[in-house]
């Protein structure tokens, strides 16, 4: 049990980093300078920069000048649910996965976000989110289609999010994340985990029908099991050496109570 929740929190070591870099980013600018002004400005050389730093600013304050804790807050718990998810199905894949993610969601932003100043991890979210549960659907692995159907019913009221609903909300920062994702997700569908449901065709069929249900196992199932045969059905026989001596003394001993 222990073994468990420590691998689980070194998957979520990443997403964990990433986070605190944001939180401290927040700390700064609400104590001592607001610096938020550094993040996506679309079409604008000088917002080129913000392609690598508007994940990492949120918003400080509220119209009224009270401190805006909700921005910063809904964008870090489902970035760390998913972040990690994805860092422990896809292990070593995750960090290049991650880094595509995080620069594709800024540079489709810069190419085709209105003009504005956009900050927020909350494009990294909806690119997690576009990643893994389209992942789950097209790989056709159980575990990353249950997390997909989870995201689904946790996140998927997100997808609101990708329209013009709110002018105060970068839509087309949510909007460019999930797609990258999605395009992501195709790019990557034959590396990951692999697929664990049965795809059924004709020829898989018949070759159930002529090899049975082994046809289905993996060699290391199948050779698991036929240990596990030959160690139940096997029995021990036990013999006994006499010497040539001993067994005439014996024929002949019987031989005369007979």
């Amino acid at each position: 049990m222990n073994d468990k929740r420590v691998g689980i929190w070194v998957y979520a070591f990443w997403p964990l980093i990433f986070l605190a870099i944001c939180w401290s980013v927040w700390l700064y600018s609400t104590q001592v300078e607001n610096i938020v002004k550094i993040g996506v400005r679309p079409r604008e050389i000088k917002g080129l920069i913000g392609i690598l730093t508007h994940a990492f600013f949120h918003s400080t304050h509220l119209s009224d000048g009270s401190i805006d804790l909700g921005h910063i807050v809904n964008n870090s718990i489902p970035l760390l649910l998913l972040g990690t998810a994805l860092f422990y199905y896809y292990k070593d894949l995750s960090y290049k996965i991650f880094f595509w993610l995080f620069i594709g969601t800024g540079v489709w932003l810069w190419s085709f976000g209105r003009s504005a100043n956009h900050i927020g991890a909350s494009g990294i979210v909806y690119a997690l989110f576009g990643f893994i549960t389209i992942s789950g659907f097209i790989k056709k692995n159980r575990n990353l289609l249950g997390l997909s159907m989870a995201s689904v019913f946790v996140y998927g009221s997100m997808i609101w999010g990708m329209f013009p609903t709110d002018p105060k909300i970068s839509w087309e920062g949510h909007f460019s994340g999930f797609m990258i994702g999605v395009v992501l997700a195709f790019y990557f569908r034959k590396k990951g985990p692999k697929p664990t449901t049965k795809r059924i065709s004709d020829e898989n069929v018949f070759n159930e029908w002529k090899y049975g249900e082994d046809y289905w196992k993996t060699e290391e199932q199948i050779n698991k099991e036929q240990n596990k045969f030959k160690s139940e059905s096997s029995i021990d026989v036990l013999y006994e050496y006499k010497p040539k001596k001993d067994r005439d003394e014996s024929d002949s001993s019987s031989s005369k109570e007979s």
